[in-house]
């Protein structure tokens, strides 16, 4: 068949390290003839002296505002900070992983504000309103919403959406259905849903930190800030002094804006409702040192002692911490 084009393949020459693209010759290190080669020599010229060398940056940059999750993301490692924030790159992990999450949240949100609208604010009441087929309505709705916005990420046009939905409602069910201090336990109310904050900090100076709180509630212990989360363990931050992933960051920093309340996560796969603690000291020392590293402007990959912050971590791929 290849005669008959005109084409006549012959064996390679062992003798030769042949390339089929210009990227595989990268990776094999042959720039010969490159387009990129000067390029990638500045780039590896600049790299040795920001991170190796340690040279201030001639044009240091201080954001104006900065959302609660990338202050958590400069905590916890500054590259990651650098490479999400900054450089505003895209993760390389399994596409639909990470929508699950906002996905969850804006039906939670769309739910129990139409059960306020209703009328419904006691938790009971709450509950009761979105086990009565409520839930699935409202599943329903955002779900037709992000099939037919294009804008919207591509979880529910995935193959495989049919599978993930029904576990995503069974672990709402299971969430509602769980009687006592469950996601809405008795004797508390809903008093806000997806309450916006916005302020500063003294650590951090002028820059102005926002960030949206799930849920607020009353219980008769006084308000209450929950957040929801779809992971099954509550995120954790570096901790300034023993360097593990153990300093509860999110909500604290939420209690310092708005100047007090309970603090509540609510892992959705586990039903459990769990606390956050309050470490005042350690939260000023994990500020000061976000604040000193967007003075100076540098962001080398500085995890917690036991890289637990790189797993699953969407910088890992263009990460230059030594493995």
């Amino acid at each position: 068949f290849l005669e008959r084009l005109g084409l006549h393949p012959k064996p390679p020459d062992p003798r030769a390290r042949r390339v089929g693209s210009r990227v595989e010759a990268r990776r094999l290190g042959h720039w010969e003839g490159d387009p990129l080669r000067g390029h990638g020599e500045r780039a590896l010229g600049l790299e040795k002296v920001l991170y190796c060398e340690g040279a201030p940056p001639q044009n240091p940059w201080l954001p104006e505002n900065l959302s609660v999750s990338a202050l958590e993301d400069l905590v916890t490692c500054p590259f990651r900070f650098y490479v999400r924030h900054r450089l505003s790159l895209r993760g390389d992990e399994e596409a639909g992983d990470g929508e699950e999450g906002g996905f969850l949240h804006e039906v939670l949100a769309e739910a129990v504000g139409q059960a306020l609208g209703a009328g419904k604010g006691e938790g009971r009441e709450v509950r009761a309103y979105l086990l009565e087929r409520n839930l699935e309505r409202v599943f329903s709705e955002v779900e037709g919403r992000w099939r037919e916005d294009p804008e919207r990420p591509h979880l529910v046009r995935r193959r495989d959406w049919p599978f993930r939905k029904v576990g995503l409602l069974g672990m709402l069910r299971k969430a509602l259905e769980k009687p006592g201090d469950g996601l809405f336990p008795e004797g508390s109310r809903v008093m806000e849903v997806e309450k916006g904050v916005e302020g500063t900090l003294e650590e951090l100076g002028t820059i102005r930190i926002r960030g949206r709180v799930d849920r607020v509630d009353c219980s008769q212990d006084g308000l209450v800030l929950l957040d929801y989360k779809l992971g099954s363990n509550p995120p954790r931050a570096k901790h300034p002094e023993q360097g593990d992933l153990s300093l509860d960051f999110q909500l604290p920093v939420y209690w310092r804006l708005l100047g007090g309340g309970g603090l509540v996560y609510y892992p959705l796969p586990k039903a459990q409702r769990k606390g956050a603690k309050v470490e005042l000291d350690q939260l000023r020392k994990a500020l000061e040192g976000a604040a000193e590293r967007l003075k100076a402007d540098l962001y080398p990959p500085d995890p917690d002692l036991k890289g637990k912050a790189c797993w699953g971590c969407a910088a890992r791929s263009v990460c230059r911490r030594a493995r």
